[in-house]
């Protein structure tokens, strides 16, 4: 892998996250489905149902008395709980993990992850710092563009000067 091992990655923003809705992030290639229950645990595992493949993120999450919430794989409704467990139809034991949740380091409202690998750099906190003076209104989205670095890292330093494309 070449994308800076042990640097971290920005996931998201809280503000992105319906309470228990799936949603789809990707980190270093590897798609991860990212939900927030509504006693305010935020959860990630790999997106794919390990039973067929099945997009976690295009599923559901159910929701338990305590307020904390499964994701629901769409195609045979499998749940799996934040350590990736599920349970299996007419069984009421827990299986051993089946996927492996991605560790999050929660900063704020920011969602923050090393994707598996020892951190070699320091989380910045400015954008903490920024967060704490202002209030967010408006909108989040996220896009996919495919372009190489260079242009992308020279077009996002010098914004008033955009290359042409």
């Amino acid at each position: 892998m070449s994308m800076l091992e042990g640097a971290p990655w920005l996931l998201a923003h809280k503000s992105m996250l319906e309470i228990n809705k799936p949603r789809k992030v990707s980190l270093y290639g590897a798609d991860y489905v990212l939900w927030q229950d509504r006693a305010g645990k935020i959860n990630a595992l790999p997106n794919a149902c390990p039973h067929m493949g099945a997009l976690l993120s295009e599923g559901w999450c159910h929701e338990h008395e305590d307020k904390t919430s499964v994701v629901v794989c769409p195609f045979h409704a499998l749940e799996f709980d934040s350590k990736g467990c599920t349970v299996l139809p007419g069984s009421k034991k827990k299986t051993l993990p089946q996927l492996e949740p991605l560790e999050l380091i929660i900063q704020g409202d920011f969602i923050w992850s090393y994707g598996g690998y020892e951190p070699k750099i320091p989380i910045p906190n400015i954008l903490n710092e920024i967060a704490s003076q202002y209030e967010f209104i408006g909108h989040t989205a996220d896009t996919s563009v495919e372009t190489d670095l260079l242009p992308m890292l020279l077009n996002m330093h010098d914004y008033n000067h955009q290359n042409g494309t």
